[in-house]
């Protein structure tokens, strides 16, 4: 015979092909038949990487839910995952502070948070009167004193407010101003209006508030005016006041002899966009 059954045992003696028992073929003391040892005869820590194939689990393998947290690879605190120009996964840097993540259609990315802030914004004051405005010209209030200028976009010494290409969008102008005459037999006197330059047209234009007075003795004339406008880079504003007409002695009012710096006050701020 090929083989010897002892008590308990049966034991491979002769035959080069092994032992057959029901079917399942034993050599050299291990299992010789394929696919002859199903799951549940395999104890835990069982099989070794060794002994695993590549790539031996599949997709449709893993069950929903399957990967935990746990279970992936650690990304750096702000990261975030997103599919990048090769169609795979990729970690996302984390963005700057008060950035917000924006999308063009195409790809993410991070961007300065727009909307929500009046900024840039600029207010100046008279810081003092202004004496003997010439009679029948433009001349422009020079608002030597700012109370505030965020953006850094408005000229004390000549009054002149200028956007640069940062601050390019809709903004909000206005102004309060307020005039003192002396004497009498005034009339037709037109003052304050914006004054703005279309840096594209290259070409100053006037937002015109006229006020025409025809009584004969004035003390004091206030106006004020706001206006909306989409300011591009190197567009300019101002506020210019004019006398038209008559002998009186006419002047700005402004700085502490009027108790406050409100007569003639002069702002803007750019609009969230």
């Amino acid at each position: 015979m090929a083989s010897e059954i002892k008590v308990d045992t049966i034991s491979e003696k002769t035959s080069a092909n092994g032992v057959t028992i029901d079917g399942v073929s034993l050599k050299d003391s291990k299992i010789a038949t394929a696919n002859s040892v199903d799951s549940d005869a395999y104890v835990d820590a069982s099989i070794d990487n060794a002994h695993l194939a590549d790539n031996a689990v599949d997709t449709a393998e893993i069950a929903d839910n399957a990967v935990t947290l746990a279970k992936m690879a650690g990304l750096a605190r702000g990261k975030l995952i997103y599919g990048d120009a090769s169609g795979d996964p990729a970690a996302l840097a984390a963005g700057g502070a008060d950035e917000v993540l924006t999308h063009d259609g195409t790809d993410l990315a991070w961007a300065a948070a727009g909307g929500g802030t009046n900024t840039p914004a600029f207010s100046a004051v008279l810081n003092a009167n202004v004496t003997d405005v010439a009679t029948a010209t433009w001349t422009t209030i020079v608002y030597s004193r700012e109370l505030y200028d965020t953006g850094s976009l408005f000229d004390t010494s000549t009054g002149i407010f200028t956007c640069d290409s940062d601050n390019a969008g809709k903004w909000l102008f206005c102004y309060t101003g307020q005039t003192a005459f002396s004497g009498s037999n005034e009339s037709d006197i037109n003052f304050f209006t914006f004054y703005y330059y279309n840096a594209s047209e290259d070409e100053w234009n006037r937002i015109q508030n006229n006020q025409e007075l025809t009584a004969s003795y004035h003390e004091q004339v206030g106006r004020s005016q706001t206006v909306m406008l989409d300011i591009a880079n190197g567009d300019q504003m101002a506020v210019q006041y004019y006398h038209k007409s008559g002998s009186a002695d006419g002047y700005l009012m402004g700085g502490s002899d009027w108790g406050s710096y409100v007569n003639n006050i002069f702002g803007g701020m750019r609009l969230a966009q």
